[in-house]
């Protein structure tokens, strides 16, 4: 592909045409976007990167480079969450063509608001090499996602989660210098595709070094020992015998169908659950529906070992169009809740756990406050039956909380209604993965 384009760009009749820029930035879409369906392509990402910074390394005028990189963002989204298309069809038990509009409006809101300092970069500058801005640009627009949607999904990092270096160099550096370092190197390779000036390559050639030249991450993981994960087939399972050395089990959002009266905060009330297992010593963290003074809650319960709840964190990163309205309007679920106040963290015994409730993983926010309250692991209580249809669904969830432990340092677990259970050390490493389908309970450590 490099040779190709360093060719097209030598014969000044192409070089003076808009449509190698737009075509460029649509290939730099679709090998971003790749790069999120599955852990073989990975390192397409960086492929869509350097395409990218071909395209805006090209002679073209401001409306051409900004259609292409906005181009590029869209599609992106499109084939990363093309996903959404099967499940919300199914889920919703609507036309296709509703899950069509609705698939697409999310990958125009995302691409267009999430990369729009990209955007601007590319329509303000038409001199200055991409390596320089490309990054600042492509971390800004993350960070904007990110405070505007509360939802982190897409960002480039998720598709890496199998990529040791990439994983030794975010534990080291952390998200957003991680981010901004391997997309300069990738910017790099484009630019010099069309500049030809191999000079340019030195920072590429040293940034390469530093990843295969980084010791492995330190792993901590005995906050493991002693926890255990649900996982049901469906909402009507039941759970068979608890390991014998587990003394706190994790359950998946909506495992029981009470609705008690609760309200967020640490210490004993009356409020019960005595129908799930018994045995000296074992502890519980639920999730379930709750009726509290501010509204309905989706709780994350601590259930003691003599069935009285002990403490409740309500879920704060509600679904948009499901949990909450959309915009304050639009709603396609007859669920809805507030969202919770409350620090992110439960302590059962010795275990300090910082609760996620499902899609919450994706709150990079959320775990630095459980992180900074004290806690030690995490735990994701996932309800999967929109997700059925599609495995890369589900293993992008499982991504997320992949790079969720390596970047904070924190081993996980996770429970799954229709979905899998995984338990994840603090370095990335998947120790267990359930298959969807299957009912039980796995044993940390």
């Amino acid at each position: 592909m490099s040779a190709r384009v360093e060719a097209l760009a030598r014969s000044p009749s192409v070089r003076e045409r808009p449509w190698l820029c737009l075509l460029l930035s649509a290939c730099s879409g679709v090998a971003l976007g790749a790069a999120q369906l599955t852990h073989w392509l990975a390192l397409s990402a960086w492929l869509g990167v350097a395409l990218l910074s071909a395209a805006l390394s090209l002679p073209a005028s401001r409306r051409v480079r900004l259609g292409g990189t906005v181009l590029s963002a869209v599609v992106a989204y499109l084939v990363a969450f093309s996903w959404m298309i099967p499940c919300l069809s199914r889920y919703l038990g609507a036309p296709a063509w509703t899950a069509w509009l609705l698939t697409g409006g999310t990958a125009a809101v995302a691409g267009i608001v999430g990369r729009a300092p990209l955007h601007a970069g590319a329509a303000l500058l038409r001199r200055g090499a991409p390596r320089w801005w490309l990054p600042i640009a492509w971390i800004a627009g993350d960070a904007l996602l990110e405070r505007a949607f509360e939802f982190s999904g897409g960002q480039i990092l998720y598709g890496q989660w199998t990529v040791g270096p990439v994983l030794r160099l975010l534990a080291l550096l952390g998200w957003y210098p991680t981010t901004a370092l391997l997309v300069f190197a990738a910017a790099v390779a484009g630019e010099v595709t069309v500049t030809r000036r191999p000079r340019a390559l030195v920072p590429l050639v040293a940034i390469c070094a530093l990843l295969w030249g980084l010791p492995p991450a330190s792993s901590s993981d005995e906050a493991l020992r002693g926890v255990g994960a649900v996982h049901l087939a469906n909402i009507t399972a039941r759970l068979g015998a608890v390991p014998e050395g587990v003394d706190l089990l994790v359950w998946p959002e909506g495992a029981s169908a009470r609705r008690p009266a609760l309200e967020e905060g640490e210490g004993p009330r009356d409020a019960r659950i005595d129908d799930l297992p018994r045995r000296h010593g074992l502890e519980h963290i639920i999730g379930l529906a709750a009726r509290s003074r501010r509204g309905p809650l989706n709780v994350a319960a601590h259930v003691g070992a003599e069935g009285r709840i002990e403490g409740v964190r309500a879920k704060s990163i509600l679904v948009p169009g499901y949990e909450r309205r959309l915009f304050g309007l639009i709603r396609v679920s007859d669920g809805e809740f507030v969202p919770g106040e409350a620090v992110p963290l439960l302590e059962s015994g010795g275990h300090r756990i910082v609760p996620l409730v499902c899609y919450e993983v994706f709150h990079r926010p959320l775990v630095e406050r459980g992180l900074a309250a004290g806690g030690r692991l995490l735990a994701v209580m996932a309800s999967d039956r929109v997700l059925l249809p599609s495995a890369v669904a589900q293993e992008q969830y499982l991504a997320a909380l992949v790079m969720r432990s390596v970047e904070y340092h924190l081993p996980a677990v996770r429970a799954s209604l229709w979905g899998s259970a995984a338990v994840v050390t603090s370095d990335g490493r998947v120790l267990q993965r359930t298959a969807p389908g299957e009912s039980g309970a796995i044993q940390a450590l």
